[in-house]
């Protein structure tokens, strides 16, 4: 989100536009960085020189010296109309998709540490993609695909966007990829996931225990 915001940051962008329109060049927007670099180096010295203001000054000019008790004539009679504020439109949330893929394996559940910026950094998540297929999507073979399911997709509000979710519950081979942990159940409620990825594995459970018993009836 951060770097989202970065991309978008106005000096950057003015600078950019500066360039492109060729009305400064790089030389010059230079000279004049470093103008106001030195301009707000000399305030902030004089700001640290200066003495420190007096207490007393605290609420200077926030008052009137002077009181009357009566009101002028324009005034005695004013009425004030209070216009109520237009409703604000409202904002619809840019919409995004993703499909999550809860796996089981022997030993286990799969999960990965996020490590990219976004929300989730630092969290433990599932495989992630934008297909529904697991082997295509998560480029592995089609063999080590015991079964699979695609779930009902649910939204999950952030504060700029929406994220819409696809939940795939599959069972796995043992499998093995780097940065990829099976983490036993016993343990996955110790580790720290996003809200959305936490709730919904009680629903996997229960998919992967009616689809076990399934294939192996």
């Amino acid at each position: 989100e951060e770097a989202r915001w970065k991309e978008v940051d106005p000096i950057e962008t003015f600078r950019r536009k500066l360039l492109e329109a060729k009305i400064m060049t790089e030389k010059e927007l230079k000279a004049l960085e470093e103008k106001v670099a030195a301009r707000n180096a000399r305030a902030a010295r004089r700001a640290a020189d200066a003495p420190d203001p007096d207490p007393a000054d605290v609420i200077k000019y926030m008052y009137t010296d002077g009181t009357s008790d009566v009101v002028p004539e324009e005034y005695a009679a004013a009425s004030v109309k209070v216009d109520d504020p237009a409703p604000r439109a409202k904002r619809e949330r840019p919409v995004r998709h993703a499909t999550l893929f809860f796996l089981y394996t022997e030993g286990g559940v799969v999960l990965e540490k996020k490590t990219t910026p976004g929300v989730w950094r630092g969290l433990w998540v599932t495989p992630a993609g934008e297909g529904y297929g697991t082997a295509e999507t998560l480029a592995i073979s089609r063999e080590d695909v015991l079964w699979e399911r695609v779930g009902e997709a649910w939204p999950h509000d952030f504060t700029h966007y929406r994220l819409v979710i696809t939940p795939v519950v599959a069972r796995l081979r043992t499998i093995r990829r780097e940065g990829w942990r099976i983490v036993p159940l016993s343990e996955r409620e110790t580790l720290g996931m996003p809200a959305p990825i936490a709730r919904y594995w009680p629903e996997a459970d229960a998919v992967a225990g009616q689809l076990n018993a399934s294939v192996c009836g």
